[in-house]
């Protein structure tokens, strides 16, 4: 039986209804009439693959990628880049609207990116078969790995390395590596292994030394060939240089990192508010912006050697009197330090996926009027902008930001302001 495939969920998947119950369709676009093959049963839902298209979507295209099929790294090279990303934010504004029961009064233009080669931070999984490397990305709903010589979105200096470390890892036989990470910066990159074994050093500084560019290797969460200090990101609007390793979180995307940064200040400057509160900060990419502009910021991190590095951050940027950065658990805040937080006159939020729901509900609303939220999941945004609603917040402004072109995933940011 044809079915009328509604939109896309979380998982790139389309949406449609049979008889009353949700069918969650692989490979099917919205507007298309399809029928579908069950994969799983649910109670309230059905999981399927699409078969015979009968109406295509205009938005429908040929993926580029030799391995889409079966990788599992991208899920919507079948989908139009313009289509993609409006489809993001329809999914953005509905969950706002069905979790969250409320709605952005200004919905500003979505960040697009670039369609293919941004990704300049990847990990990799790593399988042996007898003598035989496997190196790429896990198969769809499947442990096993697809072996790939490129990848499309991938940045070109990392993807032109992937030969060369198959080849490393050959080498290393039959010592094995557990898995590995590419990752560029402006003016360096680095391959970092991860591995319980003792490794032939020759053997990595050999590579190393064969590497066309600056290149560094890095072993678990050491440096052992090539320039330590050689990786940092730029942020050219706020003259700011951010230093990183291999393991500190980064953005995968500069060119949409940038925007968002961009987005973020000029609501900042817009709020006209002298001291900010950066919870989750990470290694500074909004705390240092804003103590550029000269902001009294208080950076908060739940990770020890995170609020190390920013330290250094600061200090690289000349702002470290402008920027104290502090560790804390923010999913159990503590009464003394909600206090202090709550004298400052912006909070900006940056949390993991699982949101910040116990710091939202551990807020005075009467002590907090302004709030800027980056969100990397939807569904966790909504639900805490429901719990922003009933402190009297209302969604002034926000839009999608395409950080992860070719999959589903949604990055969002919203300013909220208190008005009652």
């Amino acid at each position: 039986m044809a079915v009328r495939v509604q939109d896309i969920d979380v998982y790139g998947r389309g949406v449609a209804r049979d008889e009353g119950r949700i069918v969650f369709i692989e490979g099917a676009l919205p507007d298309e009439l399809v029928d579908y093959q069950p994969l799983k049963r649910q109670k309230r839902f059905l999981e399927a693959k699409v078969g015979r298209i009968y109406e295509e979507s205009p938005a429908r295209i040929a993926p580029l990628c030799p391995y889409y099929e079966q990788c599992g790294g991208c899920a919507l090279q079948h989908f139009a880049f313009e289509a993609q990303v409006q489809a993001k934010e329809r999914f953005f504004t509905q969950q706002l609207q069905r979790i969250g029961q409320t709605s952005v009064q200004e919905l500003l233009p979505p960040i697009a990116g670039k369609p293919w080669r941004y990704r300049t931070r990847t990990r990799l999984a790593v399988q042996y078969h007898d003598n035989a490397v496997r190196l790429g990305y896990f198969a769809r709903a499947s442990h096993e790995v697809v072996d790939v010589s490129d990848c499309l979105i991938m940045d070109e200096q990392l993807a032109a390395v992937l030969p060369g470390v198959r080849d490393l890892l050959t080498a290393l036989l039959p010592k094995r590596i557990k898995s590995l990470s590419l990752h560029r910066g402006e003016a360096a990159c680095a391959l970092q292994l991860e591995s319980d074994a003792v490794l032939p050093l020759d053997v990595l500084e050999d590579w190393q030394r064969r590497q066309q560019g600056n290149w560094a290797l890095w072993l678990n969460a050491e440096c052992v060939a090539g320039d330590a200090q050689g990786l940092f990101y730029d942020l050219p609007a706020e003259a700011v240089r951010i230093a990183f390793a291999p393991q500190d979180f980064t953005q995968v995307n500069p060119v949409v990192n940038r925007a968002l940064v961009a987005q973020a200040m000029a609501w900042v400057a817009q709020s006209q508010a002298e001291s900010v509160v950066d919870f989750f900060a990470g290694l500074g990419n909004f705390s240092v912006p804003m103590a550029k502009r000269g902001l009294q910021v208080q950076a908060v991190e739940g990770v020890r050697e995170m609020v190390e590095r920013m330290q250094a951050v600061a200090a690289q940027n000349a702002v470290q009197e402008r920027l104290a950065a502090r560790r804390e658990d923010l999913f159990k805040p503590s009464k003394k330090a909600l206090k202090q937080w709550q004298q400052q006159d912006l909070w900006f939020l940056d949390p993991p996926r699982a949101g910040a729901a116990e710091l939202l509900r551990a807020m005075d609303k009467d002590k907090m009027r302004r709030m800027i939220y980056v969100s990397c999941d939807s569904a966790t945004l909504a639900r805490d902008a429901q719990i922003l609603a009933q402190k009297g917040f209302v969604a002034k402004a926000g839009l999608v930001a395409n950080m992860f072109a070719q999959t589903a995933h949604v990055e969002s940011m919203v300013r909220f302001e208190r008005e009652h």
